[in-house]
């Protein structure tokens, strides 16, 4: 892997809420709970699974929009978890976001121009109002929209084109790695791909690194070179993309992967059908918390969680491969 610039390690964060009715009780939701990967230098990193299992909360803990419980985040060695006010704004202009949905997350009175020219106010990267004026419309051009958007509000957008928005303002302040928050599912199949291939083009140009946060493994195969498949808070399975999808060793992945369309109707009826729901992340399941679902389980899934084994280049949590499996 390229040089390292962030590496996370025991990421933990973790909810409570009321269940119940007339006498509610407490119960404690594992958002995240012990997960831990790198992201090197120009790569592409992209988190994956269904809706629940803490794919987003995962994004939002490294960058400390929301604070996590435990574990370490450091980038390029500097510990964003323990950084004062001081040094976490300096962070802020090196590590950014772009959100799921492009309308909540942008102020619908502030014209699109003041909204990017905010962060750089803020952070004292022009000297002057010409200067601001400047790097405003020549973000606008970079993600393809005219300058006269600057004057606009953002409902007077398409969806793709606020996503675009999303995109210039996460690159206002000129940053080194951006946390997509499924950055185009809100959008049409083909507004997709063009906001892929402007990402694409922007890392390349940028040297930008994206921790990739997306449910749609479609997306994920074409914009990530590695990959880490999240159940219930915890990572199943991590490694290079495309070994993850011709091969995938952890039931989870493969049943992601079945599930995905494939665009041959002579496929139709002869992928494995998904068996039962995902359970509540309040109350997981004993052991391997997918057993519930498996077709591989094991009397040993029940009851202890397994250990990541490491085969080659990948990472499996699973008991189909550890020693147990013996």
């Amino acid at each position: 892997m390229k040089d390292t610039i962030l590496s996370v390690r025991g990421l933990r964060k973790h909810f409570t809420a009321s269940r119940g009715f007339p006498r509610a009780t407490t119960v404690t939701i594992r958002a995240v709970d012990d997960v831990s990967f790198d992201v090197g230098a120009g790569e592409s990193f992209g988190i994956v699974g269904e809706s629940g299992c803490g794919k987003s909360t995962t994004g939002r803990a490294i960058l400390r929009l929301i604070e996590p419980d435990g574990g370490t985040v450091r980038y390029r060695g500097i510990d964003v978890l323990a950084a004062p006010p001081g040094a976490l704004r300096d962070l802020r202009r090196r590590l950014q976001i772009v959100f799921q949905d492009p309308y909540s997350s942008l102020n619908p009175r502030l014209k699109v121009g003041r909204a990017l020219a905010e962060p750089m106010r803020v952070h004292g990267l022009a000297k002057s109002a010409d200067e601001i004026d400047a790097r405003v419309r020549a973000l606008l051009d970079e993600v393809g929209l005219p300058p006269d958007s600057a004057d606009r509000f953002p409902h007077e957008f398409s969806g793709g084109q606020r996503q675009r928005i999303g995109i210039a303002r996460a690159l206002a302040l000129e940053p080194e790695l951006i946390v997509a928050d499924e950055p185009v599912s809100a959008l049409d199949v083909s507004i997709q791909a063009q906001v892929l291939e402007l990402l694409r083009r922007l890392q390349a140009q940028r040297g930008l690194s994206f921790v990739f946060i997306a449910h749609d493994l479609g997306v994920v195969r074409y914009f990530c070179q590695r990959l880490a498949v999240m159940y219930l808070g915890r990572i199943v399975e991590m490694g290079p993309a495309a070994d993850l999808f011709s091969d995938p060793l952890h039931p989870y992945t493969r049943m992601l992967r079945d599930a995905s369309p494939v665009p041959d109707p002579a496929m139709r009826g002869r992928l494995p059908r998904i068996e039962g729901e995902t359970p509540s992340p309040a109350a997981p399941p004993s052991g391997c918390h997918f057993h519930t679902r498996c077709p591989n389980v094991m009397p040993v899934c029940r009851e202890r969680y397994p250990s990541a084994v490491e085969i080659g280049t990948r990472q499996v949590s699973c008991h189909l491969y550890g020693t147990s499996a013996t």
